[in-house]
Order: C-alpha cells, then sequence, then structure tokens
C-alpha cells in the first residue's frame, strides 16, 4: 500500500505548484540544478539500522520490519528541530506563547475547566534519527536556509540529534513550573520505526492511521490521570 499521492513516484517528487516552490527555493546544494526535486529520504525500519547510505531506495508498497522506508521532510520543519534549548528560550515568540498559556489557564481555572497543553512533534522531530543518508538530509536541511549555512552534514546531523527534543523540553519545564500539565507525543511516535511503521504519510507532514493510533491510549490515560476523562 502507497499513502503518496497521484503525482508523487519513486524515486523523485513530480512536484506541481506549491510543493515544486517549497522544495525549489531557500539555500542550495551546488550539486542541485534550479529546482530540481529532492529524492526521498530512506528511513530504517525494524532490524533495516543497518542498511548503507547511499543503497537504492526499495518499493513504496507495504513497507514492513527489516525495511527501509522511503519519506520526505519538509525543510523547514526540519531546520528549526536543531534549535537549543536557549535559541527557543530566545525565540520572538516564547514570551508571547508563554503568556497566553498563563493567561488562559487563568481564564479556564475561572470558569472551573482545566488547560493541557498537548506537543504534537513535527515529521522530522519523531523520525530524523531513523534517517539512512546524512548526506541527503544535509541537502534536505539546506533547502530550509538562504544564504551560506556554517556546518558541515555531519556537524549538522549531529546538531539535529541532540536538540530535536529541545522545543517540546522547554515547554514541558515551562508548564510544570506554571502547572500546567502538558504530554508530549514525540517518544510514542518515535518507537513506531523499531516496529515497522512510520507512523506518518510519506509526502506529507501529517500521521497515517497508525501514527493516530500510537498515541490515543496513552494520552487518554494521561487525561484519565488528570482527572479529566472518565473511560
Amino acid at each position: 500500500r502507497s499513502d503518496l499521492p497521484d503525482y508523487v513516484a519513486p524515486p523523485f517528487l513530480r512536484l506541481p505548484g506549491v510543493v515544486r516552490t517549497l522544495l525549489g527555493g531557500g539555500a542550495r546544494d551546488h550539486a542541485q540544478s534550479e529546482g530540481e526535486p529532492l529524492p526521498p529520504l530512506s528511513l530504517a525500519l525494524g532490524g533495516a539500522a543497518g542498511r548503507h547510505a547511499g543503497e537504492p531506495v526499495l518499493g513504496l508498497e507495504g513497507t514492513g520490519p527489516n525495511s527501509p522506508a522511503p519519506t520526505w521532510f519538509h525543510p523547514t520543519y526540519l531546520a528549526r528541530i536543531g534549535l537549543s534549548r536557549a535559541e527557543w528560550k530566545g525565540h520572538a515568540a516564547w514570551e508571547a506563547t508563554t503568556s497566553a498559556l498563563v493567561r488562559t489557564r487563568d481564564l479556564l481555572a475561572e470558569r472551573g475547566a482545566q488547560l493541557v497543553v498537548v506537543y504534537l512533534p513535527s515529521k522530522s522531530e519523531a523520525l530524523v534519527e531513523f534517517v539512512t543518508d546524512v548526506e541527503l538530509l544535509y541537502r534536505y536541511l539546506l533547502r530550509g536556509f538562504d544564504g551560506e549555512f556554517p556546518l558541515d552534514a555531519a556537524q549538522a546531523h549531529a546538531r539535529l540529534l541532540q536538540n530535536r527534543t529541545s522545543q517540546s523540553d522547554v515547554l514541558s519545564t515551562f508548564c510544570s513550573l506554571e502547572r500546567i500539565p502538558c504530554w508530549v507525543a514525540t517518544p510514542f511516535l518515535s518507537t513506531l520505526p523499531g516496529r515497522g511503521e512510520t507512523g506518518f504519510l510519506a509526502a506529507d507532514t501529517h500521521w497515517d492511521s497508525v501514527g493516530q493510533n500510537a498515541i490515543v491510549d496513552p494520552l487518554c490515560a494521561f487525561l484519565a490521570a488528570q482527572g479529566l476523562l472518565d473511560f
């Protein structure tokens, strides 16, 4: 089974309109021609973690254990997971976001309701550690930037892995200090590749049915523990 729409075929995207503009914009790898679409990233599923970078992407039909799975990341979302905790706290939107959370908590409390924050990661946050081709991942990353990029492929990959949970970490810490219940979905989605699934549509940023089902029970359990759900 393939989750890819009709305009996608392995090993390259056939990009219409806005998607072509998205992947064709920003800073470019010198090996890339103007507007040339990027090939899919390959994810190691199950026992495929030992697969060597550069091996051909296998068919898209029904990936499973021991099979590499092709997927595409949004370059801008990929770039964001390289930000450190300090950089997130210094982000222009951080103060406005946290202030809004506190105000919302207080307004709801006045009405006898409870604010709960549920953090849903981007596809790149949940799956970047399973990418098998660091050089191709770097080409994706460059598409999210204009101008010179200060890191090489290995350095950028290390930074992505080191900081991929930074945004959820600073949010969780803030919510804990402000006594706002906060639940993070990332750990539950990141376990799926080990079971032979990605949890996301291959050419889209959204979950597939596996990803949706992966968070239902743990989220309900969290809400029940907060006294907000009876089931």
